[in-house]
């Protein structure tokens, strides 16, 4: 497929190189070029005046020399969704690249800022254009706990790798993607004890939502019963595509549930770890997906 680069800053030696290019430096008259590239994701990197640059308007990763390579996606209007959840502190090997990754909460163990050190670096090194993360209630117990400090705020400091969405949408190849964090009064058997506080919370979700990010499960849906029955009253309103979440280790799978209207939604639970959180024994969801905007 032919891909146009440009580079819309300044410089008057300008050289381009990437895994297309298998990383020989190319020569960019005008600031712009075109390849004819297979359909994949691809990292590069300019070359202006003899210096090294990243686009940084565009999606970045980090390299394996600690510094950014540019992504770029080249596709025939079909991306892909990588959904994980539930990893505690353990790092999921040999992903496969994709336009966009999604992990519904519950990355660390405690919440500790040592964690949350560790996930944003190997989160960067994830080929993936688009990384979205929601807050767990692993994740949130350390800032709340010891710190007493917004907690949301933090998290958007130190994952400076990721977009944290936080009672938020974001729109990624024509679909609404709106994430909310675990409520900050959880309790530990993993149920909605406090849901009366939940109401508004669930109703400011946008009727829009084509894929919902929860950390935890809507009542009857890969939930061991634990589920909320706030939630499940949104999503029966609103019938997103997706709702990706996790938190229930043993419910880890996939429901499909039709709707009266035809419409359907596809129920993930991608909780990684075991139900001890010990190890890793589940694999990432891949969802394929046709552009529409």
């Amino acid at each position: 497929m032919k891909v146009l680069f440009t580079w819309n800053y300044n410089g008057n030696a300008i050289k381009i190189a990437g895994d297309f290019t298998r990383w020989e430096l190319i020569n960019i008259p005008n600031k712009y070029i075109e390849f004819d590239i297979d359909i994949g994701i691809y990292e590069y990197k300019f070359n202006i005046d003899g210096k090294w640059c990243c686009d940084n308007n565009k999606p970045t990763i980090i390299n394996t020399y600690g510094t950014k390579n540019n992504l770029i996606s080249v596709n025939n209007g079909i991306v892909h969704m990588v959904h994980i959840s539930d990893t505690h502190s353990k790092f999921p090997k040999n992903l496969r690249p994709a336009e966009i990754l999604i992990h519904t909460g519950d990355f660390s163990i405690d919440g500790h800022p040592g964690e949350y050190e560790q996930f944003n670096e190997w989160i960067g090194r994830q080929k993936y254009l688009y990384k979205i993360v929601i807050l767990g209630n692993h994740d949130l117990d350390y800032t709340i706990r010891e710190q007493k400090k917004d907690p949301i705020k933090l998290a958007k400091e130190r994952l400076s790798n990721c977009i944290v969405l936080n009672y938020e949408s974001i729109n990624l190849y024509g679909y609404d993607i709106y994430g909310m964090p675990w409520y900050d009064y959880h309790n530990w058997n993993y149920s909605y004890k406090y849901e009366n506080n939940l109401e508004n919370e669930f109703n400011i979700i946008p009727n829009n939502t084509s894929i919902l990010l929860t950390h935890g499960p809507a009542y009857n849906f890969l939930d061991s019963n634990y589920g909320s029955k706030k939630l499940l009253d949104i999503i029966t309103k609103i019938k997103p595509k997706y709702h990706l979440f996790g938190h229930i280790h043993q419910q880890y799978g996939i429901l499909i549930n039709h709707w009266f209207d035809n419409n359907e939604t596809v129920f993930i639970n991608s909780s990684l770890v075991d139900e001890s959180s010990n190890f890793i024994i589940n694999e990432p969801h891949y969802i394929k997906l046709k552009i529409i905007a």
